[in-house]
This record gives C-alpha cells, structure tokens and sequence, in this order.
C-alpha cells in the first residue's frame, strides 16, 4: 500500500512502513522536490545530495480508481 503525503510518501509492505522521506533525511544533505502534484499526475525526486542518485517515484492516473507507477515501484495501483 502506498500513502502519499505532503512531502513523502510511505509504503507498507509484510507489515513494515518505510518513508523516503525519513530514509532520504538520514543524510545531512537530503532533498525532497515535488515536481508535479496535479490529480492525474504526481511527480516527487527524493535524493540524498544534489549530485548524488535520484529515486523518482512517477504516478500517472490511468482510471478514477487505477494509477500507473513508471519511476521507483513500478506497477499499477488501486485506490482504496
């Protein structure tokens, strides 16, 4: 299950919660950038410094109910 908030988003899996955020934060020289926060499209970069490597996560919505991941965790998801 992912959960999207202001400036992170969770995700649980096998009952374990992870933030990228939080993980993202571990470092001194962290950084969250949402680039796109529109309801059919939600682009967010988390990387630890601004030379360092991007994890970006690229939600596009597909249905009312369905989105399509093509960054970090690809896949379909279903709104619950």
């Amino acid at each position: 299950m992912l959960t999207f908030t202001n400036h992170d988003i969770k995700y649980t899996t096998n009952g374990n919660l992870f933030s990228f955020s939080r993980h993202a934060n571990k470092f001194s020289n962290s950084f969250t950038q949402e680039i796109s926060t529109k309801p059919t499209l939600y682009v967010s970069d988390f990387y630890q410094t601004k030379e360092g490597p991007i994890i970006r996560f690229t939600f596009v919505q597909i249905s009312s109910t369905k989105m399509e991941s093509k960054g970090h965790l690809p896949g379909n998801y279903t709104k619950q």
